[in-house]
């Protein structure tokens, strides 16, 4: 994933939390991209998926639980 959207977004595992997902966009992604990573974390058990735009703030994803 990485590969295909090197030039759009980093992501990784959540440091301590091992089932949650982030994803730290580098420039503009489409909702339809997100919604798509969303639905395919959550076919591989993601339980959360974390998304940051630029300025790291949090824009999808909830982190109360953590």
């Amino acid at each position: 994933m990485n590969k295909t959207y090197a030039q759009q977004m980093r992501v990784d595992q959540v440091p301590c939390y091992g089932d949650y997902l982030q994803i730290h966009c580098l420039g503009p992604v489409s909702s339809a991209t997100l919604d798509s990573i969303d639905r395919t974390a959550q076919q591989l058990d993601w339980i959360e998926v974390l998304v940051y735009d630029q300025g790291n703030n949090l824009i999808r994803g909830e982190t109360g639980s953590m």
